[in-house]
């Protein structure tokens, strides 16, 4: 280098580094439609328009079944079957049953308690206890790089 001049560089700046690139929101609008494709998001209650599939036994399908109240006509293997949809792109999707209230003894088992995927298909197994009632609640967690975005579904089981 002689003296008397500078060598100048050149600086290369990640804009990405600096959040200038894209970003990722998290999902919104998370709502579950039947088997039929019937649901929408909006609506009261905080979980939507949303829908559900009641298969009882070797019966055919009820879809369009409006939560919160589902009533199983027989006791024994009863299907609900939640389909998330959502606005946006998920990583990963989460699913889980809380029991709030089984005091009477409606719901002897649920298999499975958690999934994975949009499609969510838990067994209830419904005790021959004519008028009995139970308080579920079934959430969705769906996860983006943007955050994770949880809905509640409340479900009151009565067998009638």
């Amino acid at each position: 280098m002689d003296i008397g001049h500078d060598i100048m560089g050149t600086i290369i700046i990640n804009s990405y580094a600096f959040g200038g690139g894209s970003s990722v929101s998290a999902v919104s609008d998370l709502y579950s439609k039947d088997n039929a494709g019937n649901g929408a998001n909006g609506g009261a209650g905080g979980f939507g328009d949303s829908r559900i599939t009641l298969t009882t036994g070797s019966s055919n399908p009820q879809h369009d079944v409006e939560m919160p109240q589902v009533i199983f006509p027989n006791f024994g293997a009863n299907k609900i079957s939640f389909n998330a949809n959502f606005t946006g792109t998920a990583s990963s999707i989460a699913w889980s049953i809380t029991e709030l209230d089984n005091f009477q003894g409606l719901i002897t088992g649920i298999s499975p308690s958690t999934g994975s995927s949009a499609q969510f298909e838990p067994v209830f197994t419904v005790a021959n206890n004519l008028g009995a009632r139970a308080e579920y609640e079934v959430s969705c967690v769906v996860t983006n790089a943007g955050g994770a975005t949880t809905q509640a579904f409340p479900l009151s089981l009565l067998f009638a």
